[in-house]
């Protein structure tokens, strides 16, 4: 499972003085962990994964003899079972798709008298499945709730912003501007103001998102990656379209009714 990410990240052969960390591990400023009074280089840090490889250290199969002298000189018992050639701490099993996952984890259990642990996919993605579940719920429950509020708040604004414009709309109108005129100058200034609030509102987005990335993922005890760069343009895109939808969708009342009002009565009415 390691090695191929592994072969990713270092471009040389790992050698025996040489360790890959996980993402919890420790380091010291010189790239360096102490392992029973030895330093070794750490050559590659993997990722944050959410399960117990973020708190493990890997090493090549050559550097075990002399860490187990070491653990031993360093006080740590190990049994002379551990010290043999040849042990595998972990199998990694592909099951036919025919077959149950059940039945072959009870005929391990009865073919192995060693006591052993068995870990399969499905156990391991439960407890992260039901995390995501949770939190996509909320997260699409709070987007409807943002978009709702955000289109009352244009909707209020629009409606305040077209009162005060009566005046100088009245006068276009009386120096020979149409409705349409008006029309048009009004969807896109609502435009301009939907995309410069969205643009401000993806700019914070950037600052809170990236920065806190780590943050975020402890947050939520689970592995988080965020979106690579053309994802997040993509996403900012379609924000600002929905925004600008939002936005003309918002101000068409407000504008349909002060476009149509008799300019000499808003006049008088304005002062």
């Amino acid at each position: 499972m390691i090695k191929p990410w592994i072969s990713q990240k270092i471009k040389n052969r790992q050698n025996k003085f040489e360790a890959v960390v996980g993402s919890s591990i420790d380091i010291d400023e010189n790239s360096e962990i102490k392992l029973f009074g030895k330093q070794y280089k750490v050559a590659a840090r993997l990722a944050k994964t959410g399960t117990s490889i973020d708190n493990s250290v890997y090493f090549t199969f050559d550097s075990v003899p002399a860490m187990l002298e070491d653990a031993e000189k360093s006080g740590v018992y190990i049994p002379d079972s551990q010290k043999e050639a040849g042990l595998v701490s972990s199998i990694f099993i592909n099951i036919d798709e025919n077959s149950s996952t059940d039945e072959v984890i009870r005929n391990i259990h009865s073919a192995v008298k060693s006591e052993i642990g068995i870990i399969y996919p499905k156990k391991m993605a439960q407890s992260v499945a039901l995390n995501i579940t949770g939190v996509e719920d909320i997260i699409g429950l709070l987007i409807v709730l943002v978009v709702v509020t955000s289109f009352i708040i244009m909707f209020i604004l629009h409606l305040f912003y077209a009162n005060e414009k009566k005046k100088e709309i009245s006068l276009y109108r009386i120096l020979g501007a149409t409705r349409g005129n008006i029309k048009s100058v009004m969807y896109k200034e609502a435009a301009v103001l939907s995309i410069a609030g969205s643009l401000a509102g993806c700019a914070i987005a950037t600052l809170v998102l990236i920065p806190f990335e780590k943050y975020i993922g402890v947050k939520l005890d689970m592995p988080y990656s965020g979106p690579d760069a053309g994802s997040l343009c993509l996403l900012y895109a379609a924000v600002i379209l929905v925004y600008v939808i939002l936005g003309i969708i918002a101000s068409a009342y407000p504008i349909r009714r002060v476009s149509y009002e008799d300019p000499y009565s808003a006049l008088r009415v304005n002062g």
